[in-house]
């Protein structure tokens, strides 16, 4: 449900580095779409980030992509880590909690599931546009703090007091 395969394929003709991190079972699915698209030198695999790790790949990248392709994908908290490390968000439009984290035109672009066209032109966007890329980089920091957990008990104690 990851939709990992239509990154893949929205890099093949791009200019990028793309850092794939985390291990699963479609693991040599993924590296044989690598291969088969000639891509082995821009796709690098990371298995097993820890917490040091993670801070030096979100530090080093300039966009984070979720390209999941279902709800099984609820929410993705590893937007709230790409939003607070000042990085747009490029991520689908699922009916669930994800397009919600990262919003279309604020954080990010929101694209439809299994385009890997579309997630190119969203790329591509990021990447060709300087004065995009920055708004949409200062405006994850600032949307990362609606899920500050202040913002969250604050909003919590609201319902509450409606009950």
């Amino acid at each position: 449900y990851k939709g990992v395969e239509y990154l893949i394929k929205a890099i093949e003709n791009l200019d990028v580095i793309l850092n794939i991190v985390g291990n699963g079972e479609e693991l040599g699915n993924l590296k044989s779409l690598v291969e088969s698209i000639n891509a082995v030198d821009k796709v690098k695999f990371v298995f097993d980030a820890d917490d040091k790790e993670l801070i030096y790949l979100y530090k080093k990248c300039d966009l984070f992509i979720l390209p999941s392709i279902n709800e099984a994908e609820a929410f993705g908290v590893v937007q709230l880590e790409a939003l607070a490390n000042a990085l747009p968000v490029i991520n689908t439009n699922l009916k669930s909690g994800v397009p919600f984290v990262s919003l279309n035109g604020y954080s990010g672009i929101t694209v439809e599931p299994t385009k890997s066209n579309e997630l190119k032109a969203a790329i591509e966007k990021m990447i060709n546009n300087k004065e995009l890329y920055e708004l949409y980089s200062f405006n994850a920091l600032e949307r990362v703090k609606v899920f500050s957990r202040e913002k969250l008990a604050e909003d919590y104690m609201k319902i509450y007091q409606k009950l």
